[in-house]
This record gives C-alpha cells, structure tokens and sequence, in this order.
C-alpha cells in the first residue's frame, strides 16, 4: 500500500516508516499538515496517518480541505494519531472522517496490523468486484466501532462495504475448506495474506555483519516478517553459529574481522558435511572484485552492492522461502544429482549486474584518463530543475556517489541543489572545463594530462577517509553552517578566497557554495569559536549593488567628470604673476603676460611650483583632482571619501571546529534535538514502546536519558581511546547501579542511554546535577558527561 505519513515528531516518523517499508509498503513523509495536504492534492495514497495536533493545519483540517476540493476522486483511509482521542470521540463531525483513531503513545504493531487488515479487506473487496470506499466518505457508508479489547486505546470505524463480502463472508475470515481445491492431502489451506507460507524452520536467517546499524535495520525488519534472527559480529562467529543451528539463509558481509565471508563459506562446505547449508548471499561495498573471482564468488546466491535497498533484500529472503516451502531443503552432498537438485538461486541477473556496473563505474575524466567513480555529473544527472529522475531513483536505493562532475560549464547557483540534500555537499568538485576556477576541487584543464588520473585518485581518497570521520548528525544536518564546517572539514580544514574578476565579489572561496551564503554562514561559524581567519585583502565596494568591479578614477570636484587636463604653473620672480604656462607662450618663448618680460633663465626668471587641474567638461580648475569610482556593474557613482570597504579573510577549522565535525553539535553545547532510531538497539526500541504504552494505560512514568561527551576528543587525546572507553563503561554502570534493574542501559556511537521507568521526566531534569556526579564516582578521568532527558512528550509528540 502506498502510506502518507504526517507527523511533526522525527522519532515517529522514522519508526513508522522503517516499519512500513519492512512490511513492503510505500511510505511518505509530511511534517506539517499543509505539507500533508500538499501530498495528497498531487498524488494518490491508499492510506492516511494523520497527527491530529500538527503545525499550520490539524489531522482534521487536512481531511476536510481534502474531501472537499477531491469530489469523486478515490479517497484513502484516513486514520489519526493524538493524544487525546476524547475530543475526536465527542465530536461526530470530525470522528466521522477517520477510519481509525490511535491515542499516543500507541504500540506500532497496532499500527502495522490495523494497516494490513486494510489491505487484506480491499483486496477481498477487489476479488468479490466491489470497491472498498474509503472511511472519509461520509457516516452514512459506515458505522463506528469500539475496540473492547484489554490494553485497547483506539476507536475505528468500518464502512459497511468492507465489514462483508457478497456470499455472506466477512473479509478477513477464514472460507470454508469445502469451498477450496482439493489435493491429495486435503484442502488447500489459505494463505495468510502478506506472510509466505513457510515452516517454522525455514525462517531463521543469519546475519554476519560487523556494523550495528546494519545489524539493527535488518533485524528489526526481518524480525517484523516473522523470520528468527541471528546476528555474528565477524566470521568466526558466523561460521561457529553455522555449525550449531540450521538456517535457510545466510547474509555475509563480504569483509568482516577473523574470517572474510568467502572464506566462512568455503570453510562451511568443508566443515559441514552432514548437516543441511543455507543459501549464502553476499554482501559488499565491491561487488565487482567479488564478481571477478569465480572461486569466491560462486559460493553466494546473490551479491547485495553496498549501500543496497533493505527492501531488495527482504524480496529476496521472501522469494526464495516461499520456493524453499515447495522444494526440500539443500544438503551439503557430494554427488551430482544432490547438487544438481540443490542448485541455488541464479546470483545476479545479468540486467542486475549491469546496474552493478553502472552504477559502479561511470567515465569521470576526458582524455583518455577515465576513472571509475560513482559520479554526480553536470548537467545530465543535476541541472538548474535539480536531479534528474534516474539520480533520484539512484540515491533513493541507498547507494552513494563518489564525486560530482562538470562536463558542461557551471556556476555554483547552477550546483545549489548539492547543498539541500543529504551530505552531497561533501564530495569533491572535478571540472572537466575549467569554468568554475576556485570552486571546483579539481580544475582539469590546468592539470597536466598525464597525472590526471594519479590526482583524481588520490583526492577521492582522501575526501572518502575525511567523509568516514564526519559526525552522523553533521553530515545529516540541514543546517547550511553545519554544512559548510563539514565541506571546509574534508577540504583541508580551509576555507581560502581566490581572486575571480568573473563574481562582482572580486573573489571566490574554495566550494561550491555561492559566496554570498559562505560569509552568511561564516560569521555564526566565527562566533560559535569553530574557525580562526587570516586577514587576504581589503575591497572598495559599490553601495548600491556591493560589487567590487569599480572604475576608479580622477574627476572634478563640482561635476565629477573624469575630462581633466593637466597645466603647469609658471611664477616670474621680478613681477611674482603666477599662471599657467599656456598664458606665457609665444611661440617658442616664454613672456610674462603682465609685464611682457621675456623669461629667459629657468631659476633666475621664474619656476615651476606646480600643476593645475582644468575640467574640460565645465571649466573649473583646482590644485588637485578628486577621486571617484564608477561601478561597472550597476552604473552607481561614489566619491572616494565616501567608498565603502569590505574585509576578506581566509578561514580555518579550529580545533573546536573539528571536534565539532568529528564528534557533533554536543561540542558547541547544543543538547541532543532528537533521537537518531538507527542509534538505538531493537531491545531498548521494544522497552520504549513497552513503557509508552504503559504510561498511556496506567499513568506510569517514565523517561529516556541521553549522556553526550563534548571533550570526548581531547580525553582521548590525553589518556588514550582505551581508557576513555573504560570510563565512559563505567560511568553507565554506575548510573544503572544508582537507577537499580528497572533500569535499561545501551551504548550508542556518540550517546549512551538509560530507559528509566517509574521517574517522572521533571524529577529526572530537576537532578541530572546529582546524577552527573553519581555518574563520575570512583572515575580516573573527567569526562564531564552531558545529560538530556526526553520524556512521552518529546518522545511521541
């Protein structure tokens, strides 16, 4: 089904839409209700999860706006989310419009369930030739019901055309095994819509994988398809786990610690020979090295190029089940015949290794010099309109690029959409035309042809490790500040201005950034203490347009025209008259015209004590001329006294920069905004919503504590990543000794956590003081830990 998801709180959206696409629906995003209203006024959508309590339009408003501008079009089922489902109950007006009302917080599976009973319900209604009308239709098509179940806190309302089917069957109930096709066991037993049908030994699946967050998606996702799951931390594990359990199929990151995946597999075929082997597929950043050696790759099914689509791999764990549900399972024998019969799945179709390829290796360099990058290009994949749709569907599978390629000429307006979205911004800028100058990372045409290549491979490398070592959040972050410190990150740390007579700002910074948005972001950088600068020059500006290509010039100080002659002045000692030398002049001789002397002796006669500046335009003289300036952009005249100025530095991470980079925003004293649900363990997940619903039915409190470490870097810097790491363990035990068992603890990548039933969310802030210095108790550094406390609130909206 395709879901439109509008909710304000990142932590729900993240988990309904993890679980959505889990379960193979399609889901959307809206974060505030006129984004929602804007989503289903340009596209369809089976079903609506609508918050009532939104920014700019409520649940209900959308609804209403909807209905009524949709007249005759299909509608979806609308279904609300609030923490207060009393005021939808008390009113039939908008209690009428929703399907479904969930109270927060509300237990996801509800969700999950309450969503396939409705697609269960249309595609039943669909098979009988009747059209299942949404619940926003009007009250008269549908009648309210009151879930009575134990623990419920939803009201749902059924339309009477998906309550029963013509025949007298009410959707979603068993039919009558007389009803179905016999077979020599019996009926055919109907399958449970949206599940394959399979025993319980064919649904354990193993994962071999050394990154948590990977672990933690695939767990959760193939957990929530009903699949046991277990999870090896590296290749010895992996293959330790093969030999104690069966599994129908194995996911192999191709390079773990201990044993790579190839070796696990071909260790397993010597190892295990009396038990039944699993279908291993793998999992790697390059396939195409895998693919290369036949003695390898032969072992997997099928190859999963990393970043790969979630989705694509639930596909495939489903589709070879439901096969291995109709066929015996494969055992490790030694004939023919068992290998023939146990053939597995073919490995990658060739269009799939295709894609592979393209998408693996495209041409980046002119002259001969190609390279194989994953590359963003100019103007085929990102335009002036933004990305193409081939990009979009690209980037929208996981997958990643390597570097951004100018093949045609480009300003940095024209490359403005790599700012917007994800951390594109951070890839390295080659111009194969020389057009963008300091903007772009590597200029080709002033390189010569023959290192081409060796340069472009080893800044792809570097701008890859220096990416790896860029905080999560920043690199996330929509913050165009944040941005810019991680571009100036894995650009050497500098951000340095080059002259460039092409930008009325006389220079250019070294990004692809428009210039005017660097020394907007630059300043709160500067204040925050992330950059140092470095004096580069001073500008004379235009005060109309602030463009720096100014004519600067000698004029005239009553009307400013830049027509001037230059005269010598002329003084005759013996009569002291003083004029220009034109007025002395006759012929070749010079004479006085006041006393008609002949001045013979330059010295003795007369001298020269200066000049005078005569106007062409007007006629007014002067001693000196004025200095003005013409801007060659806008036409504006500025007198030279009166000229603006403009300071331009070169700029520097400082070592609070980079921390902040490295480690985030917790370094500039921000407290964590939200929680990252890839951050956190499948088990403290569960606890969460456990304790939500709790605190829904009974009123318990409860709240979640994160601890940040801002000096995380310089500890390690002073005492080593060991002893920090000890400590900072310690510390979480001391916290759950302090909080007792009722406690659930879990260390994350940059926060650690503590789920604290029974402690109200004020109580927690109120003491977070005392609990700092519970929690540094007998440590032998100072980590000085940062303390957030999330409560239900700020939790579930």
């Amino acid at each position: 089904m395709k879901v439109l998801i509008a909710e304000d709180s990142p932590v729900t959206q993240d988990i309904l839409k993890l679980l959505l696409t889990g379960k193979g629906h399609e889901a959307h995003i809206a974060r505030d209700g006129a984004e929602a209203l804007k989503c289903l006024e340009s596209e369809h959508f089976d079903l609506a999860l609508l918050d009532y309590h939104m920014p700019r339009l409520t649940g209900f408003e959308v609804v209403n706006q909807f209905t009524d501008s949709a007249a005759g079009q299909p509608l979806p089922v609308f279904v609300a989310m609030t923490a207060d489902p009393e005021a939808i109950h008390a009113n039939p007006e908008q209690s009428e419009k929703f399907a479904k009302v969930f109270a927060k917080p509300f237990d996801f599976d509800d969700v999950l369930t309450f969503i396939e009973s409705v697609q269960s319900r249309e595609a039943s209604a669909a098979d009988a030739g009747i059209q299942a009308p949404s619940a926003a239709s009007g009250s008269d098509q549908g009648s309210r019901e009151v879930d009575e179940g134990p623990g419920e806190n939803t009201v749902q309302m059924m339309p009477q055309a998906e309550r029963a089917v013509p025949g007298g069957r009410e959707a979603g109930c068993e039919v009558d095994a007389k009803e179905m096709p016999e077979t020599p066991d019996g009926p055919v037993q109907p399958e449970r819509a949206g599940s394959a049908s399979v025993g319980k030994h064919e649904k354990r699946v193993l994962i071999a994988e050394d990154s948590p967050v990977t672990q933690d998606i695939l767990q959760l996702l193939l957990s929530s398809k009903g699949y046991d799951v277990d999870i090896a931390h590296d290749g010895t594990e992996a293959l330790k786990l093969l030999k104690e359990r069966n599994y129908t199929l194995a996911l192999m990151d191709y390079h773990m610690p201990g044993l790579t995946g190839g070796q696990v597999v071909t260790r397993s075929h010597k190892e295990i020979t009396d038990r039944r082997l699993p279908v291993f597929a793998a999992m790697t950043a390059d396939p195409a090295a895998l693919l290369a050696d036949e003695g390898l790759g032969s072992g997997f099914s099928k190859i999963f190029a990393k970043p790969f689509d979630f989705d694509e791999v639930l596909n495939y764990i489903e589709e070879y089940a439901a096969q291995s549900a109709e066929s015996p399972l494969r055992r490790n024998d030694a004939t023919a015949a068992d290998s023939a019969a146990a053939k597995p799945p073919q490995r990658n179709p060739p269009d799939r290794q295709a894609e592979v390829e393209l998408n693996r290796t495209r041409p980046g360099l002119p002259g001969g010099d190609d390279l194989p990058v994953r590359s963003l290009r100019w103007p085929e994949d990102i335009g002036p309109a933004g990305f193409s749709v081939s990009a979009r569907q690209y980037m929208a599978a996981g997958n990643d690029y390597d570097a951004v390629v100018i093949s045609e000429p480009a300003t940095a307006s024209d490359l403005h959409h790599l700012w917007g979205l994800g951390d594109l911004s951070l890839l390295p800028v080659i111009d194969e035309t020389g057009h963008l100058g300091a903007k772009a990372d590597i200029s080709v045409p002033s390189i010569p042809r023959g290192v081409v290549k060796r340069m472009t491979e080893t800044a792809l490398q570097e701008f890859a490790e220096a990416r790896s070592s860029v905080n999560l959040e920043v690199r996330q972050s929509k913050v165009l500040a944040e941005k810019l410190a991680a571009s100036m990150y894995v650009r050497k740390r500098k951000l340095v201005p080059e002259y460039d007579a092409k930008t009325p700002l006389g220079f250019s910074y070294n990004t692809s950034l428009e210039d005017d948005e660097v020394l907007s972001c630059i300043s709160e950088l500067t204040e925050l203490g992330l950059v140092s600068r470095r004096f580069f020059d001073r500008f004379h500006v235009c005060k109309g347009c602030r463009s720096v290509r100014l004519n600067v010039r000698e004029e005239c100080f009553d009307c400013h025209s830049p027509h001037l002659a230059e005269t010598t002045l002329i003084h005759h000692f013996k009569c002291a008259y003083q004029a220009p030398v034109e007025d002395f002049q006759q012929g070749s001789d010079l004479v006085c015209p006041k006393c008609s002397r002949e001045l013979r002796h330059f010295g003795v006669d007369y001298d020269k004590p200066g000049t005078i500046i005569n106007c062409i335009a007007c006629g007014a003289s002067a001693s000196e001329a004025a200095v003005g300036f013409k801007c060659l952009d806008c036409g504006q005249h500025m007198d030279g006294e009166l000229i603006d100025t403009k300071d331009v530095f070169e700029y520097t991470l400082t070592d609070k920069g980079i921390a902040f980079v490295e480690e985030g925003p917790i370094v500039i004293g921000g407290a964590q905004k939200n929680l990252k649900f890839g951050e956190l363990a499948l088990e403290l997940v569960i606890a969460l919503n456990k304790s939500a619903r709790n605190f829904t039915e009974t009123s318990r409190p409860f709240c979640l504590m994160t601890v940040g470490y801002p000096n995380r870097r310089a500890a390690t810097a002073d005492h080593g990543a060991r002893l920090v790491e000890k400590s900072r363990a310690q510390l979480i035990e001391n916290l759950h000794n302090y909080f007792g068992e009722s406690a659930l603890t879990h260390q994350g990548t940059d926060y650690d956590y503590l789920l604290l039933n029974r402690l109200p969310p004020e109580s927690a802030r109120a003491n977070l003081d005392s609990y700092i210095e519970i929690a540094q108790s007998g440590l032998k550094i100072d980590l000085t830990p940062r303390m957030t406390v999330f409560g239900p609130t700020e939790l579930f909206g």
